[in-house]
């Protein structure tokens, strides 16, 4: 199976599939031109649960993304100043960049649970007006 088939196949977006497969969470392509068994695929159907719990449900967001999610999951307001405030505070990692734009780290965005926090984090986050 090729890759997007086999992540089809496991009812994964392709960067969950690519998640599990950095954290060797997936067995690498056992077939020639980077393929996967089907032994391999049923293995990790059934182990898929699992999968999912390590590689989440949330991907890799920008600030205000970011911002948004945390807003409607924790039903209070989180700017995207509060993000990078939560990320300065080491609560949400920055993990890379697209196109020059922050990204942050969809698992620790998806586990967030402090509204409190996140409102305090916002109103810290706030740029000084002059």
């Amino acid at each position: 199976m090729a890759f997007h088939i086999i992540a089809s196949f496991l009812g994964l977006e392709p960067w969950q599939f690519s998640r599990a497969r950095e954290a060797d969470l997936i067995a690498v392509p056992d077939r020639p031109r980077s393929r996967w068994c089907s032994e391999v695929a049923c293995a990790a159907l059934a182990r898929v649960g699992e999968i999912v719990l390590a590689v989440g449900a949330i991907l890799d967001l920008g600030v205000f993304r970011a911002a948004e999610f945390l807003s409607a999951r924790l039903g209070v307001i989180v700017t995207a100043d509060g993000v990078v405030e939560l990320s300065r505070r080491g609560l949400i990692p920055l993990i890379g960049y697209y196109k020059d734009w922050p990204l942050y780290d969809g698992r620790a965005i998806e586990a967030f649970a402090w509204p409190e926090l996140a409102e305090e984090a916002t109103r810290a986050g706030k740029p000084a007006r002059r």
